[in-house]
């Protein structure tokens, strides 16, 4: 099943990883939330996510479903500030300012492919300004 068609069907994502667990990235995350499902994570993520999502200890999970459940105005606030948060931090037009925060490249610096095409092998890669 591809994740919209599975996110699309949840009212609710609960994103609660081993303590053992190093999340790289929180894609499913920010997936969650730019379909505007309120998120409820545990404190761990709340320097990631700020105010885009609902923390809690895991035995509270079910009790914050159902306050959310019972408050549409909330949850439609949850869910608005999750998406907010996607389009503040990880929208389209976040890449061309975070490219631009980047050092520029030096006369010397070359970019190494790890699986360059087939054609390639025999004559030397172009450096990526």
């Amino acid at each position: 099943m591809d994740p919209r068609s599975f996110l699309g069907e949840l009212h609710f994502f609960v994103h609660f990883t081993h303590e053992d667990y190093i999340e790289e990235f929180g894609r499913a995350i920010l997936e969650a939330m730019a379909m505007e499902i309120p998120v409820i994570l545990p404190g761990s993520f709340r320097t990631t996510f700020r105010e885009a999502a609902i923390y809690s200890e895991p035995k509270n999970v079910w009790p914050v479903i159902c306050e959310l459940w019972a408050d549409e105005k909330s949850w439609q606030l949850r869910s608005e500030a999750g998406r907010a948060f996607v389009r503040r931090n990880s929208g389209w037009d976040q890449l061309a300012s975070r490219l631009t925060e980047l050092p520029p490249a030096q006369e010397s610096d070359e970019r190494v492919f790890l699986n360059p095409p087939p054609d390639s092998q025999d004559r030397k890669i172009s450096t990526i300004p």
